[in-house]
Formats: C-alpha cells, sequence, structure tokens
C-alpha cells in the first residue's frame, strides 16, 4: 500500500472517473471530510447539545453507527477536490483507512486490528469493543452510563472502539518513544502543516515547536483519553477518565504532566 493510494484502489463499488481522497490526507486529516460525519448536521447538533447539557441517553448509547451501503453513499455525496484541506478531525477518515486496511489483511478492521495489537505490539490487555472489566462512564449528574456499545458491523469502529488500560498505553509509549518497529518513524515524521499549534504525523499530532512531542487525545461516551510521548526526554503521560471531562481538558492534564516530567528530568 502507498500513502498516495486513492481510496477508490481499494473500494471497487465507488463511481468511476471521480476523484476520492488519497490514504495520506485521511491520516492527516486534511482530506476535506467535516468533523460531523457519518453523522448529518442534526444528528451532530443534537448530539453536542447533549454533551453540553448532560443527555445521559447520548452518553449511554453509541450514536455512531455506519455499514458499507452508508459508507459509499457518504463518500460519493460528499464530493471533495484534490487538493490539502484545512485541518479538521476526522472519524469518518479514519474509519476509511480502518476499512482499507482491513480490505487488504483479507480480514477485516476489527480482526486484523486485535491481531496487531495482541501479537505485533504485545499489548495483551488493549482490544476491540468492550469487555466485562470495563469501568463504567459516569456523567456530570453522576449518572451510570455504562460503555459504548462496537461490533464487527459497525464501519466506524477505527475511530473509537479500542478499550486498553494505561500500562499499556504506557507500554505503547515507549515502544514508540524506542522505534522498536521501523515502521514507528515514519509515523512521527511531519506529513502536513496541521494547525496553529501542531504539525501532522501519521495520526499523531506533532507539537509544533517541538515535533519530538508527539499526542493524541479523544472522547467516546464520558469516556475521555490522552497519551503524550517526548522522545527526547523519554517521558511520557496517560490520562484516562470514566468521567465526562470538558472539551480539551484530557489534553491540557497530559500536557501538564508531560512539562512537568520534562523539568523532573532536567534536574
Amino acid at each position: 500500500m502507498s500513502l498516495n493510494d486513492s481510496i477508490q484502489k481499494y473500494i471497487k463499488e465507488l463511481k468511476k472517473d471521480t476523484y476520492y481522497p488519497t490514504l495520506l490526507r485521511l491520516a492527516t486529516h486534511s482530506s476535506g471530510y467535516s468533523g460531523s460525519l457519518p453523522l448529518n448536521k442534526r444528528e451532530y447538533f443534537k448530539i453536542l447539545l447533549g454533551l453540553i447539557f448532560g443527555g445521559r441517553d447520548l452518553n449511554k448509547n453509541n450514536p455512531l453507527h455506519m455499514d458499507f451501503n452508508k459508507m459509499k453513499m457518504l463518500i460519493e455525496r460528499n464530493r471533495l477536490k484534490e487538493i490539502d484541506y484545512s485541518w479538521k478531525y476526522s472519524n469518518f477518515g479514519i474509519s476509511l483507512i480502518g476499512y482499507v486496511l482491513g480490505m487488504v489483511s483479507g480480514k477485516g478492521y476489527w480482526d486484523t486490528m486485535d491481531d496487531f495489537l495482541h501479537n505485533e505490539l504485545g499489548l495483551n490487555d488493549t482490544c476491540l469493543g468492550s469487555s466485562n472489566n470495563n469501568l463504567h462512564g459516569y456523567d456530570r449528574k453522576n449518572n451510570d452510563c455504562d460503555n459504548w456499545q462496537w461490533d464487527k458491523e459497525n464501519f466506524i469502529s477505527p475511530a473509537g472502539a479500542v478499550s486498553s488500560t494505561a500500562e499499556d498505553l504506557l507500554k505503547y509509549a515507549k515502544i514508540n518513544m524506542d522505534e522498536d518497529k521501523p515502521y514507528l518513524s515514519f509515523c512521527h515524521e511531519k506529513h502536513s502543516d496541521g494547525t496553529k499549534k501542531f504539525d501532522m504525523g501519521l495520526g499523531w499530532l506533532l507539537l509544533k515547536k517541538n515535533n519530538n512531542v508527539m499526542l493524541h487525545g479523544g472522547g467516546t461516551g464520558c469516556f475521555s483519553s490522552f497519551l503524550g510521548v517526548d522522545k527526547e526526554k523519554k517521558v511520557a503521560s496517560v490520562v484516562l477518565a470514566n468521567y465526562r471531562l470538558g472539551r480539551n481538558n484530557d489534553e491540557h492534564i497530559g500536557m501538564s504532566l508531560l512539562k512537568s516530567l520534562k523539568k523532573s528530568r532536567d534536574i
């Protein structure tokens, strides 16, 4: 596979003679896909309002569902130009990468990712979906919101279906620091300008003033997660919360931890 491949190379059912984004543009969030996909605008704003005002149902039940037909329809309906769009985080774009990887492996995304996590990276407490020992999430009113449910048939899974532990994430951070796998350093390189604050690696956000600092965060339902890595100082921070944090709070906490760890290294 090449980063410059169009998704049309792997999704044969798409209409011909039309531009579709490359894997590189998807991985750097410069493809032009809206941040709300696969939801329409009404569904997206309903979720935003629910999160702001504590809508328990939205926190408890996974609103993100997409089968192959919906994925194909959204790709063909959202016509894009062959340019690098300004950075916009796209769950939909990440899902397309996952689908393509699953097609190439012949096993589908879910089984391919589980195999990669366990057998390639050795992250034995990390998996797709949730298990019985997953912590429950809680909203701001302390309502038990359990976990969002994911399954193999939900094609948006690559954007949020991984469950993990702080220990496994720190192990993953060390693998990236040491660049044990030859392909990891390629993911750490700058591939796009990103935002005012961050450059883009492949999936990773790279601190613009120091590309040796890599991070990624996000959330589903009442859960928030963050992983920050400073390859130069050999320090990492993990934030996992099963309580609805404010917007980007996980990143602020994680970067503060990373900064304090760097200072202790300098002493």
